[in-house]
């Protein structure tokens, strides 16, 4: 993961994350590497199959931080927080895997 994000930042990009939750285990580490420096996003693993459009889920709310002005490295931080609660709502739907609920906030009240 660090060998991929130092590639992808010697394309340009200040900020990369590159996500772990396909990795195997009990934890689901995104690695982070801004301003030459690896910074490590951890979190437990959220056991559940609901986890489809995690990615899209995470693209999109890492978006909505930038355009609101957070700082890249602070949105990267935020992104991952929602995701993990989207995953965490997630809708058990069939016998296959289900959806994130990138609406826990409203569903929650929160």
């Amino acid at each position: 993961m660090v060998a991929a994000a130092r590639a992808i930042a010697e394309l340009g990009p200040d900020v990369v994350l590159v996500t772990g939750g396909h990795l195997e285990g009990d934890d689901s580490p995104d690695c982070m590497f801004a301003g030459g420096e690896v910074r490590w996003l951890e979190s437990p693993r959220i056991r559940t199959r609901d986890t489809h459009g995690g990615g899209c889920v995470l693209s999109a709310a890492l978006c909505a931080e930038l355009a609101q002005g957070m700082e890249p490295v602070d949105a990267c931080v935020a992104a991952k927080r929602f995701v993990e609660r989207a995953i965490a709502a997630g809708v058990t739907m069939g016998s296959g895997t289900g959806p994130v609920d990138p609406g826990w906030e409203r569903a929650s009240g929160a």
